[in-house]
């Protein structure tokens, strides 16, 4: 820091140009996180681990990956599952048309009625 003695450099609009650095964690006078500088790898990597703001990062992390693989596993599939239901409706067999026509007959009543409400 300057001393009293000293002149301050300021900037074309008067205001003070800093000199040195200056640290908000001035108790020691070393930079934030000097004092990790003497640990061993796996005391950093403790501590590390330890730090909220690391688990943060971490559990957005991991919620972003779940999501992309969510996504990714649901573009794989979805052109799979639907030749498979395509195949399964267009079988020879009539009894998944049929199945199908009976449950919308049976249901069809209803949704009329709801879609009517609102």
């Amino acid at each position: 820091m300057t001393t009293e003695h000293e002149e301050l450099a300021f900037d074309s609009d008067g205001i003070p140009i800093l000199t040195e650095i200056v640290y908000d964690d001035d108790d020691t006078g070393q930079p934030p996180g000097y004092q990790l500088a003497g640990l061993s790898s796996a005391e950093l990597a403790r501590e590390l681990l330890q730090s909220d703001a690391f688990r943060q990062q971490l559990d957005e992390l991991a919620a972003g990956l779940a999501r992309d693989v969510r996504q990714q596993l649901e573009q794989a599939l979805r052109p799979v599952i639907d030749v498979a239901i395509s195949h399964a409706l267009e079988s020879g067999d009539n009894t998944s048309r049929q199945t199908i026509r009976q449950q919308l007959e049976a249901a069809l009543p209803e949704l009329l009625a709801q879609a009517l409400q609102k």
